[in-house]
């Protein structure tokens, strides 16, 4: 079973089912998930980062989390949970 970070499940309660059959099988889905991980571990690592740099980083996970809402919300309109 794929295991989401709590800020993904936490932004789609109710809907790990979709997550995971879109993890499984939508390749796109998947590769907006690693971004959305990536981002993720990037914002929250501790590394130093400028005040813009987060910004951004925080800007650029946001845009994913609305690309995979999109996502679902395509699949979820054609029966898939």
């Amino acid at each position: 079973m794929t295991h989401f970070k709590r800020e993904l499940t936490e932004a789609f309660p109710g809907q790990s089912a979709l997550l995971h059959q879109l993890q499984a099988d939508d390749g796109h889905f998947r590769t907006l998930v690693n971004e959305f991980d990536n981002l993720a571990d990037s914002i929250g690592s501790g590394t130093a980062l400028l005040d813009a740099e987060l910004e951004q980083l925080k800007k650029q996970r946001l845009a994913v989390l609305d690309k995979i809402a999109a996502v679902m919300t395509d699949n979820g309109n054609e029966g898939v949970s």
